[in-house]
């Protein structure tokens, strides 16, 4: 049975030896492009400057593409809501963290709830230290509520940073890996 396909256990090893291969492959080539970026650029005779490498913003091409469709949107939407002070447009990039394929349920959670939850923890924090005249100027009896809606908008831009640099990272370190 010359034609008999592989079953079981050895397919499944079959499988992990070409994903070895193949991660092989690709280090050996991110490798070769790193000593060929590393190389000195000729130095010109004449004044004319050098021209551009052709891997110039391939690092921000690649981590874009590592991140995903979704991914980048969520971001565009939340650095354009935190740039603007548009606090909706922060909401629809958290929305849209959900729909991400790439990012796992824990991944999503904390970049779309429990970055946004530790960026308004972190600021009843630092309302209670000001309430208690701790750091800050001292606030009034019983203006913690006004205060904390006067922070209300930069919270959300903090935050909306924040999760972007989440998603950045992650999308850096798939990169890597």
């Amino acid at each position: 049975m010359a034609g008999h396909r592989a079953t079981g256990p050895r397919r499944g090893a079959a499988r992990a030896a070409r994903a070895a291969k193949a991660k092989q492959a690709r280090r050996e080539q991110a490798e070769a492009e790193a000593e060929a970026e590393a190389e000195p650029e000729e130095e010109y005779e004449d004044d004319e400057p050098a021209a551009p490498s052709p891997r110039r913003g391939a690092a921000t091409r690649d981590l874009l593409r590592s991140a995903g469709l979704m991914e980048v949107l969520a971001m565009s939407a939340l650095l354009g809501g935190a740039v603007l002070n548009q606090w909706m447009a922060s909401l629809v990039g958290w929305a849209l963290i959900y729909t991400s394929r790439r990012l796992s349920m824990a991944e999503k959670k904390w970049a779309a709830l429990g970055v946004p939850g530790t960026v308004a923890a972190g600021g009843l924090v630092w309302l209670w230290g000001r309430n208690e005249g701790r750091w800050g100027e001292q606030l009034k009896e019983g203006t913690m509520g006004q205060a904390y809606e006067d922070m209300f908008l930069d919270l959300v831009r903090i935050a909306a940073v924040a999760s972007t640099l989440f998603l950045l990272w992650r999308a850096r370190r798939r990169l890597r890996s």
